[in-house]
């Protein structure tokens, strides 16, 4: 069996997994009460064992996943969902050091490496960024360049990148050279771009090297975002997702991609419970469809005071304020008493709806990052791979697609 086969497998085997969750995947947490989430979104045996379960002993179940073995709802829920992450193996999702091997394989050699202290956010601390250090090896030492960049060894040119860019004619502007071999590389793609990328290797020779870790995956040109993005782009059928064949009709929906760039690793590794503005904006929309059920929010005017806030009372009183509602003193007040004290029960259950449906993110961002790949090999590149990088706590886009031109 070749390697897109079994990719084609892999897909075949998450998709299964994940077509029936994808009402859950995109779900808007603003809309948790009013259309019900809870009930209709979870499924009946894991809702029935979280509901009879302290909200700490769930939470802490979900913590410490790895240390439990047994028939509990929360642990099934968890390691049926680490069962079809793309995980590292010896054909097409490789480590470093296999990625290494396969260069050296080819005539390659690598330069001594230099080791780069923090100069940006702990986030985004792998990334090389020329304009903050130039550095050379000397013997084995590492030894620090003064001054700016070397304009000799690198150069900006801003240009607006699609499929048909054509990158050796921006390099010998540039350069004012003949022949031109290059690395096509993006660390943090956004959105489309990463997908340009992929297809701007399959059709430039020159191109001999791709490296490239994604980004943004909401940000992506979808057939059901259509309405998102401006009329030369829905025209073409060169959507960000999907980009194989394989998977052509697909459609994952944008909550869904949102979703695949959240970290669940880092969540877990800091213990990071969800924000109490998510209970607060979903009890508004409860309010305003119960007095108001006509009346529109721009979110935008939501965003950045809901940490202010001490209660739901208070931050109601602050958004009437905000988008001119102009309800909150005509509101009865036995309804925000009635509000105030079922919280914690409605609190209990948004913190562990949001936990349980974290647990689709890496395996959204499976089929993105697989969906790549196979496109790839169906453009004839047997050379191509995941290379998971990165530590997914500190750099939760932690894969790179790599490909070498046969």
């Amino acid at each position: 069996m070749d390697t897109s086969m079994k990719v084609r497998e892999n897909l075949d085997s998450i998709m299964s997994y994940l077509t029936p969750l994808l009402p859950l995947a995109n779900c808007h947490m603003v809309e948790f009460f009013t259309d019900k989430h809870w009930e209709h979104l979870l499924p009946h045996k894991l809702r029935k064992q979280l509901e009879n379960m302290e909200l700490n002993k769930a939470v802490n179940r979900f913590w410490d996943i790895s240390c439990h073995n047994d028939s509990c709802e929360i642990t099934k829920w968890v390691k049926q969902s680490q069962c079809h992450h793309v995980s590292v193996n010896e054909e097409y999702c490789i480590s470093p050091q296999k990625l290494t091997d396969i260069i050296h394989k080819r005539g390659g050699n690598f330069e001594a490496g230099f080791k780069v202290t923090e100069f940006m956010s702990h986030k985004k601390s792998y990334e090389k960024q020329w304009h903050a250090i130039a550095k050379r090896a000397n013997g084995g030492a590492n030894v620090w360049t003064g001054g700016g960049v070397d304009t000799n060894l690198h150069r900006f040119a801003c240009s607006y990148i699609t499929r048909d860019t054509d990158l050796s004619s921006v390099v010998r502007e540039q350069f004012d050279c003949e022949e031109v071999n290059l690395l096509l590389t993006g660390l943090h793609t956004c959105g489309d771009l990463g997908p340009s990328c992929l297809r701007l290797f399959t059709v430039s020779p020159a191109v001999r090297v791709l490296f490239n870790v994604p980004c943004c995956y909401h940000l992506l040109s979808e057939a059901v975002d259509v309405a998102m993005f401006d009329d030369d782009q829905t025209a073409t059928d060169d959507k960000g997702f999907p980009m194989s064949q394989y998977l052509r009709g697909l459609n994952l929906g944008r909550n869904a991609r949102m979703l695949g760039a959240q970290s669940i690793d880092r969540v877990r590794h800091y213990r990071q419970m969800p924000d109490r503005s998510l209970l607060y904006r979903a009890l508004l929309q409860v309010t305003m469809k119960k007095f108001l059920p006509h009346t529109p929010i721009k979110e935008g005017k939501l965003k950045g005071f809901a940490s202010k806030c001490q209660s739901f009372q208070q931050y109601f009183k602050m958004a009437d304020e905000k988008l001119g509602l102009n309800i909150f003193n005509s509101l009865p007040e036995c309804y925000l008493i009635e509000l105030e004290r079922t919280m914690d029960c409605q609190w209990k259950k948004i913190v562990l709806f949001y936990l349980m449906r974290l647990c689709l993110a890496q395996v959204i961002e499976g089929v993105i990052l697989l969906d790549r790949l196979l496109y790839l090999y169906e453009c004839g590149c047997k050379n191509a791979y995941l290379v998971k990088l990165f530590d997914p706590v500190l750099s939760p886009r932690c894969h790179s697609i790599v490909a070498i031109r046969n």
